[in-house]
């Protein structure tokens, strides 16, 4: 019998040699999470070999950076409107405010404040209509000729009461008559004394009066005067003598160096009944005792000054100046000042005068910058040359705040080729931004969409399986990456009588957007 093998052979170190992760160029940097107020945005690449057998572990897949840093726009707030005003009528048609105050302004481009006043129209029903009557008509005769009776008169509705107004008062009323009793007579005092006499002579009056001790009633005899006067002091009064005034003095007897005058008066009327008697009607007087007399004389008259006034009446002047001074009597100087009324009389300007502005219209735009105006009264015209009217219309832009414009997206690209060829991978479309959306305007949908690909199991690169000898069991050998997160299955094989494996990435889709 021939010898045995005398070597046997066996595999050794069976597993694969150590293959470093490869990964592909970056994508470009996605949306920012956020238009304003700092957010971020990302890019990614994928593994294109797989780390295998202790080989160089991959780098990060996604990059981050920040973006949109600028303060976000922060629109005017403003509070909540307070209540109706009362209505600016009780009845009929009235209308009615409300406001609300700014809480904070708008900043930053965002919105402005809307408006801060609202008005709108009231009615508290039709006004009150009052009942209206005639007058009263005449009393009706009375019931008695004497003694205690009772007469009454009416009066008609003109127009009954509506909404609420005041009622109809009573249409008729009754009163006593002829309650008093039969006539009585007036019955009076006896005289008082007379008064002092009204002047010591010249004749004057005085007077006595009685007091009605029983007034008349129901048609008694009247009563008699209740005063008399008589003349008293008949005798003249005493008349003293009246002078006339001093008439002038005569010319002097010497123009100058002294001289004398006289000046005289008459009697107007003699004294009378114990008057005065008269005085003297005659005196004289020292004159011209000074030096011999030198007159004044003024230069001519300046020309008249400007008027006082530019228009409406005024003054003007003029004035002339003394040359030499009178002395010892000498004629003095005549007035060296004079004015009058300006000749040329011209009415002053009026200037135009406006009322204030009325409210301004509603907007003719609700967005995109509209206009709004307003309008005031002449309530004095101007005349003879003053100010003319300013414009009685003014406009404002109003709504300057741009339109909202609403984001526009254009047709999807064609599907980015699979990350992977095999153990199931992600695939992307994306789809361009053809109008950003502007001024509160819709925002942009989804513009990125994800989806699994090449799902089939690859060849494993980090599990392998070993047959138990002289058995069908397999053993499963795991390399440290698979906590990485690739999954595997492995079976035994009928056909080979060997085992295999199957690997497969753990592929999870990313949130779509609606």
């Amino acid at each position: 019998m021939a010898c045995p093998a005398l070597v046997r052979r066996s595999k050794c170190n069976a597993q694969p040699c150590p293959t470093d992760c490869v990964l592909s160029a970056y994508s470009d940097y996605g949306e920012c999470s956020k238009s304003c107020g700092g957010g971020s945005q990302s890019r990614t690449r994928s593994i294109s070999v797989d780390v295998a057998f202790g080989g160089m572990a991959c780098a990060s897949l996604t990059q981050k950076k920040g973006c949109n840093e600028q303060p976000c726009p922060a629109n005017c707030r403003v509070s909540q409107w307070a209540l109706w005003s009362h209505c600016s009528r009780t009845c009929s048609a009235g209308f009615q405010a409300r406001t609300r105050v700014v809480k904070s302004e708008a900043k930053f481009g965002g919105k402005k404040c809307p408006k801060l006043t609202m008005t709108q129209a009231c009615n508290n029903g039709p006004c009150p209509v009052h009942c209206d009557v005639s007058p009263f008509g005449e009393w009706s005769e009375c019931t008695l000729s004497c003694g205690t009776g009772s007469q009454t008169r009416s009066r008609t509705v003109v127009s009954t009461a509506k909404n609420g107004g005041y009622v109809c008062p009573f249409l008729s009323e009754s009163r006593l008559c002829r309650t008093r009793a039969c006539p009585v007579d007036c019955v009076v005092a006896a005289y008082s004394k007379w008064s002092a006499c009204s002047q010591s002579c010249g004749t004057g009056y005085q007077s006595r009066t009685r007091k009605i001790t029983t007034r008349r009633q129901q048609m008694g005899k009247a009563c008699p005067a209740l005063k008399q006067s008589k003349k008293c002091n008949l005798q003249s009064c005493p008349e003293d003598c009246t002078l006339s005034a001093f008439g002038d003095w005569t010319t002097c007897s010497k123009t100058c160096g002294g001289g004398s005058q006289t000046r005289t008066r008459s009697v107007t009327r003699e004294s009378a009944y114990g008057g005065a008697k008269c005085a003297t009607l005659s005196n004289s007087r020292a004159c011209n005792s000074f030096a011999c007399p030198i007159d004044c004389t003024v230069s001519k008259w300046e020309r008249w000054s400007i008027c006082s006034n530019s228009c409406g009446g005024g003054i003007q002047s003029r004035s002339r100046t003394v040359s030499m001074e009178f002395s010892h009597g000498g004629k003095s100087c005549p007035h060296l000042a004079e004015s009058q009324a300006c000749k040329e009389e011209v009415s002053c300007p009026v200037d135009c005068v406006v009322s204030t502005f009325g409210p301004y219209t509603e907007c003719s735009k609700t967005c995109g910058e509209g206009q709004q105006t307003r309008q005031r009264q002449i309530t004095t015209t101007p005349l003879h040359g003053g100010k003319a009217c300013p414009a009685l219309e003014q406009s404002s832009k109003c709504n300057v705040d741009k339109c909202p414009v609403d984001c526009e997206l254009g047709a999807w690209k064609e599907w980015t080729g699979c990350a992977v060829k095999c153990g199931g991978g992600l695939k992307t479309r994306r789809r361009p931004v053809l109008r950003k959306a502007e001024h509160g305007g819709k925002a942009c949908a989804a513009r990125k969409e994800t989806n699994e690909c090449n799902a089939q199991g690859c060849g494993c690169t980090h599990v392998y399986c070993v047959v138990q000898p002289g058995t069908r069991h397999i053993k499963v050998m795991h390399h440290r990456l698979e906590r990485g997160g690739r999954k595997h299955r492995c079976k035994y094989n009928y056909g080979t009588q060997n085992c295999e494996c199957m690997c497969y990435n753990d592929v999870k889709l990313p949130f779509q957007a609606a």
